[in-house]
């Protein structure tokens, strides 16, 4: 974004504006507007270099009067990510890209939002505070050591799981205990292929091991085997859901069959 593109301080009220790029000039172009925008939008899913301007950034927000909307889609810091925690009260709609951030960084910003002291006011992601806080997701594209730390967390802390696009034995294994206190385990995001057939037989015998019920969800190719894998664990299921189109005709029709029996 240009600095000569930024309207009007009185255009903006009650608007929107998106920043696609960073700079001293572009912060300092932007200050006055921080009063009067409802939403403002960092990024677009890629690398814009915010981490010099978040502290600045946040104490504008805490400047306001009002509540603003904030999108974050660029990566940031655990320092910037702490910078965005001091001024969550002042954000009613928070949108970040957890993809984008390291694990540790998501760790972090679950911490600051556990202490704000109305968090019916905010929305995260279009969640509530309360499912948002319970939902984890488990991403491909970081060193494995960091993605183990999610699985660290105490148990009971994660509600629901979400491995969406990577499987490897060291996940499994992290995986294991809580798979006996999860709420629901969901396996595959857009038919990411997590090779997830190998580890079906350990986690099916986790499911029924367990005392309470479970929500299982597969958005990834699975064969034939895995289902009758899973067959036995219909008891231990709450609800089960599996995107068919990521199956072959074949493994549809075995499902059909395992469900009528």
């Amino acid at each position: 974004m240009d600095v000569s593109h930024i309207p009007d301080k009185s255009s903006t009220r009650n608007k929107k504006l998106s920043v696609q790029k960073m700079s001293e000039c572009i912060l300092k172009a932007l200050t006055p507007h921080f009063n009067v925008l409802s939403e403002i939008t960092f990024g677009k899913h890629e690398d814009m270099f915010l981490d010099p301007y978040m502290a600045e950034i946040s104490s504008l927000i805490l400047q306001r009067k009002i509540k603003i909307s904030l999108g974050i889609f660029t990566r940031i810091s655990e320092k910037s990510v702490q910078a965005l925690g001091r001024c969550l009260q002042n954000i009613n709609r928070l949108s970040v890209d957890e993809q984008l951030l390291l694990p540790q960084a998501v760790i972090i910003l679950r911490e600051y939002v556990e202490k704000l002291a109305i968090p019916q006011e905010l929305t995260i992601n279009r969640k509530t505070v309360a499912t948002w806080l319970n939902e984890w997701k488990i991403h491909a594209g970081h060193p494995q050591d960091k993605v183990l730390q999610i699985l660290q967390l105490l148990l009971g802390k994660i509600k629901t799981l979400i491995i969406a696009d990577v499987m490897t034995y060291e996940i499994m294994e992290g995986l294991i205990p809580h798979l006996n206190v999860l709420d629901e385990v969901e396996f595959g995001e857009n038919g990411n292929n997590i090779n997830l057939d190998q580890y079906m037989g350990r986690i099916t015998q986790c499911i029924l091991e367990r005392e309470e019920e479970i929500s299982l969800v597969i958005r990834t190719k699975i064969d034939i085997p895995s289902l009758r894998h899973i067959s036995p664990t219909f008891k231990k299921l709450r609800s089960l859901t599996i995107d068919e189109k990521y199956l072959p005709a074949s493994t549809r029709a075995h499902l059909r069959e395992d469900v009528y029996r």
